[in-house]
């Protein structure tokens, strides 16, 4: 079984769009502030942001669920749109960089891909963090932020309900650019609970912080920080443990409805082929898989290639690798992961 990204040319001119786009208006409106944080401030909240982007969980590949938005909003109230904006294009790029997986390689060399991952995950940020400051400022939200009010909550939540929606139709079109139409729906409705859960209802709190903050009481702020920390940590916790039993319903779900369709008479093997791979797909983490089938010793292998029909293509290839497919014709009997542990791996 083998993993690809279907189409990274439309992602690359996307996300590189998205990048110039956010940076480019962060400089326009940094040239036109009369205002900004001091660097002690933005290292202070773009730390603070890449503490609770580990504290993060996955529900699908290279998509961290966090409470960092609630610290970028809080820039935001404290120090207005330009100084918000800077904080959160710094730890946006960082921590894109961060939950980009090792597996992921959508350009050559690692430093320009960090590079890119950095452009794109800040000028995200950054253009969300702008259209936020303007519905913020739009419904009068004050700058800073001192005291919580019925005054200023239309603000708070118009600016808090922005930053989110911007989120997921920024990560909905990368996924939309990669894989397509269907995929980014099913993308989408993936993780929209654990969003709406963990991403957007936190985000109001956001207030508590820029107010403790700007209080001018260390200890107030330093415990309202333990407070985000500690939350992030027990909602890591929840939230892998209810991601796993999820995940074991839905294996084992899967692995009984392939069991019931192979065993229907009349099928031939390209069709017990498309049930394997159509099965597969729904337990493996995969982006584009195919299944691949020794034809006899020595005789190299078959890759099958599901097509638009839902039918199997077979591709044929010459000979065997000299990896995983040489143990198994040496081998033939099941492996299990922790055998290559205490073996000689190929």
């Amino acid at each position: 079984m083998t993993t690809a990204s279907r189409r990274p040319a439309p992602f690359l001119c996307y996300a590189l769009g998205i990048g110039v786009l956010g940076w480019s208006a962060l400089l326009a409106l940094w040239r036109t502030s009369w205002e900004m944080p001091s660097p002690s401030d933005v290292l202070l909240f773009v730390l603070l942001s890449a503490c609770l982007k580990r504290l993060g969980f996955q529900v699908t590949k290279d998509v961290t669920h966090s409470l960092v938005g609630v610290v970028d909003l809080a820039a935001l109230f404290i120090f207005g749109p330009a100084g918000g904006t800077l904080v959160a294009a710094i730890s946006g790029g960082l921590c894109q960089i961060m939950r980009v997986s090792r597996t992921t390689r959508t350009l050559g060399h690692p430093f320009i891909q960090g590079l890119f991952y950095f452009l794109w995950g800040g000028g995200l940020n950054a253009t969300r963090m702008i259209v936020a400051g303007q519905v913020y400022a739009a419904l009068r939200g004050p700058v800073p932020l001192r005291e919580v009010s019925w005054q200023v909550l239309p603000a708070v939540f118009g600016a808090s309900l922005t930053w989110f929606v911007l989120d997921h139709l920024g990560w909905t079109g990368a996924e939309w650019t990669l894989h397509g139409r269907e995929r980014a729906l099913a993308f989408l409705r993936r993780i929209l609970p654990y969003s709406l859960m963990v991403e957007l209802i936190p985000l109001p709190f956001s207030v508590l912080m820029s107010t403790a903050y700007l209080a001018s009481t260390p200890p107030l702020f330093l415990f309202m920080v333990l407070v985000m920390l500690s939350a992030g940590w027990l909602l890591r916790k929840l939230m892998i443990s209810l991601a796993e039993e999820r995940r074991h319903v839905r294996d084992l779900s899967a692995i009984d409805k392939l069991s019931q369709a192979l065993l229907r008479d009349h099928l031939n093997m390209d069709e017990r082929y498309a049930l394997i791979h159509q099965h597969c797909a729904l337990v493996a983490d995969a982006s584009d898989f195919v299944l691949q089938v020794a034809s006899s010793p020595g005789k190299g292998i078959t890759t099958l290639v599901p097509t638009a029909g839902g039918q199997m293509e077979r591709v044929p290839t010459e000979r065997v690798g000299q990896s995983v497919w040489q143990r198994m014709e040496t081998r033939p009997e099941p492996v299990l992961v922790h055998d290559f542990q205490s073996d000689a791996a190929p």
